[in-house]
């Protein structure tokens, strides 16, 4: 694990998926992202398009069946794998679990009542 370069963890469906510019733009400030997600549809291509960041440093994990039922453990494992520094997910459990291993987490929940588009 290189110490010196900064990894983003991003889950995919209601993260990435509902907020994609903003990912883009948080994504630019990494040396690497890291796709952990339990959508078998997403490849490294679709990432690299949504993020706008180039394909040959983003990894994309996809979550075995296997693992489905301790999802969220799998993905802080992920975390842990490839050294990130900060994940964004939007499920609690999946963050309580990154915490526990020392990875910098953080729920994506939007409160819907707070904001109106026009």
């Amino acid at each position: 694990m290189d110490l010196t370069k900064f990894i983003i963890g991003l889950d995919w469906d209601g993260t990435i998926s509902h907020y994609s510019e903003a990912f883009a733009f948080l994504a630019s400030r990494f040396d690497s992202v890291i796709i952990i997600t339990v959508n078998d549809e997403i490849t490294t291509e679709i990432a690299a398009t949504t993020l706008k960041f180039a394909e040959n440093r983003i990894t994309v994990e996809i979550c075995p069946d296997e693992r489905i039922e301790d999802y969220h453990q799998w993905k802080a494992e992920i975390c842990v794998k490839y050294g990130v520094n900060l994940m964004f997910d939007d499920d609690p459990k999946v963050v309580l679990a990154c915490k526990k291993r020392g990875i910098h987490a953080i729920t994506v929940c939007e409160f819907i009542y707070r904001f109106k588009e026009d």
